[in-house]
């Protein structure tokens, strides 16, 4: 029998509003606050899914490149990549999310992908409106996601005088990771006089998971 052990984590964030600010705002201060304490929430999310998968050791390199040191600028991923990882993921036993496979990545590896010759000719053909709106939303069985998420930052690598910059994307096939029950998002509003505000001066809003 394995045992494993799991650290508990906690996360939150706080806005404080000053009375004065919320009485010569000209935006609604409390509303805002929530929706800025949502979006960090959900960032902070990707950002904790992100480093789960990025650290999976089942990793795939365009141009059969080892390590990320010997990657270059020209190995840009591409149907024929496509085509490999859809291999790779029915051997494995991956199930498709409703009959294709979902492939998230980050701006830069999607302007390749739309860039990529085989991806753009079915585009003339098939789509064409997609080449114009700047959209490329499958390929060799994938359905790509693009996202802008904080946590999908480029890593530099190169030798003296010169660097490239690696992105990590994610080739997934259903149940590729898994979220405990334990998620519990609660938001917090302390009113003026609370929590050492003797004064009455300002109110916390945050939220806590």
């Amino acid at each position: 029998m394995q045992l494993t052990h799991l650290t508990i984590e906690q996360y939150g964030k706080v806005i404080r509003i000053s009375e004065l600010a919320e009485l010569t705002a000209k935006h609604p201060l409390i509303e805002s606050s929530i929706n800025r304490l949502g979006l960090h929430a959900a960032e902070l999310y990707d950002s904790l899914i992100y480093s789960v998968l990025d650290a999976a050791s089942n990793t795939y390199r365009p141009n059969n490149r080892a390590t990320d040191g010997a990657l270059l600028a020209s190995d840009a991923i591409g149907n024929n990549d496509f085509l490999e990882l859809n291999a790779l993921l029915h051997t494995a036993g991956g199930v498709p999310f409703g009959g294709e496979y979902v492939f998230v990545t980050s701006p830069q590896p999607y302007g390749s992908i739309q860039k990529d010759p085989d991806v753009k000719a079915s585009r003339q053909l098939a789509k064409p409106e997609q080449i114009w709106r700047g959209e490329a939303d499958m390929a060799g069985g994938f359905r790509i996601v693009k996202s802008n998420a904080p946590a999908f930052v480029a890593l530099t690598t190169g030798g003296a005088g010169f660097s490239d910059k690696v992105y990590s994307s994610f080739a997934l096939a259903q149940n590729a990771y898994q979220v405990v029950d334990l998620q519990n998002l609660e938001v917090n509003v302390v009113a003026p006089g609370g929590r050492g505000d003797i004064l009455k001066q300002s109110y916390l809003i945050g939220y806590v998971n």
